[in-house]
């Protein structure tokens, strides 16, 4: 019932902040430069570095909703009632 990812999940891991920024293991965005950063042993091509941002951008997006619709409709007190 925690928003994120399981430890022992098999998943990328992602590091949000409430800027919309994140890190992977992969690289780091900066949503206020709108640039992406690859880690040094990442090898990527322009095309495949811009389809990853696009898809990590909107699971961070999504994840940022969700938890303020967990917030404004408490929903763990609901949850647990």
């Amino acid at each position: 019932m925690m928003a994120g990812t399981d430890v022992l999940s098999a998943a990328d891991s992602i590091v949000i902040f409430f800027s919309n920024s994140w890190l992977t293991e992969k690289g780091i965005y900066s949503r206020y430069t709108e640039t992406f950063v690859p880690a040094d042993n990442v090898k990527i091509s322009k095309e495949e570095m811009n389809v990853y941002v696009e898809n990590i951008k909107y699971i961070v997006s999504s994840r940022l909703k969700l938890g303020q619709l967990i917030i404004e409709n408490d929903y763990y007190r609901q949850a647990l009632e």
